[in-house]
């Protein structure tokens, strides 16, 4: 880590344990997703919903450094937000992601593209989340976050973080000693006024509980109402370029009926 900040930042702040992170695919999971987040947490072997660090007690100012052990691309990979650092999205302070209902803007989202080795670095107050692993191996990677300037905790800190001055390691042990955390992260909008101008959110001809009927290219499909995943709203969903309906949760690519006139 020192080595990959030095050119950029003298004394760096890096999270002392980093974290190993195996993503199975769907069809191995699909049945046993609620016994394992009851024993693992959410995102250890199952996929993560958006979120920001942040909402997980990292400091507001962290960077994510997530290395990729095993491809990492559309089919399992991580999908990031642009721009979204204030965008401050409604969220679930239970579950730690994105509150039900609120946009995702799938269409928007930087995917992934790394074979294994490769090394992504982004701002983690950026909205972020992982993709449902369709492909058919188990997807690796380490990720470790850092700041290039002394971190600003949380009010709820609980992750360890030490100074690399030159040749040597600042435990921080003072500023442990009295609390440190300053901040909790906003939960207001439910729309991100950048996005929206972008204007890729659906506009369905009809829908109820069951359904969602969408005009693409003069041809009227239809889609089911929640993803078969989590039972997320496809509403928030958007279409991808082959018209397929985008989960905005974990981006599961949800396939239309073509109705009969």
């Amino acid at each position: 880590m020192k080595r990959l900040l030095e050119p950029h930042v003298s004394a760096p702040y890096v999270e002392l344990q980093p974290n190993f992170r195996l993503h199975l695919p769907y069809k191995i999971v699909k049945n046993h997703e609620q016994f394992i987040e009851s024993r693992m947490g959410r995102g250890k072997l199952n996929p993560h919903g958006q979120h920001k660090d942040s909402w997980r007690y990292h400091p507001k100012n962290t960077i994510n450094v997530w290395l990729a052990l095993t491809p990492a691309n559309k089919n399992n990979g991580l999908s990031i937000l642009p721009n979204s650092a204030e965008y401050h999205p409604k969220f679930d302070v239970d579950k730690q992601e994105i509150a039900a209902g609120v946009k995702t803007y799938p269409v928007q989202q930087y995917i992934s593209d790394m074979a294994a080795g490769d090394a992504l670095l982004f701002k983690a107050e950026l909205l972020h989340g992982s993709i449902i692993n369709t492909s058919e191996k188990t997807r690796a990677t380490l990720s470790m976050r850092c700041t290039t300037t002394k971190p600003n905790f949380h009010k709820k800190v609980v992750y360890n973080y030490i100074k690399i001055s030159s040749k040597k390691f600042d435990n921080l042990s003072f500023d442990k000693l009295k609390p440190i955390g300053k901040f909790e992260p906003a939960s207001t909008d439910c729309t991100f006024a950048l996005a929206e101008e972008k204007k890729t959110s659906i506009k369905p001809i009809e829908y109820d509980e069951n359904y969602i009927k969408i005009d693409i290219k003069g041809e009227i499909y239809s889609f089911p109402r929640w993803c078969s995943h989590a039972g997320t709203d496809l509403l928030n969903g958007e279409l991808d370029d082959n018209g397929h309906l985008l989960c905005p949760s974990h981006r599961l690519c949800h396939l239309g009926k073509r109705c009969k006139k």
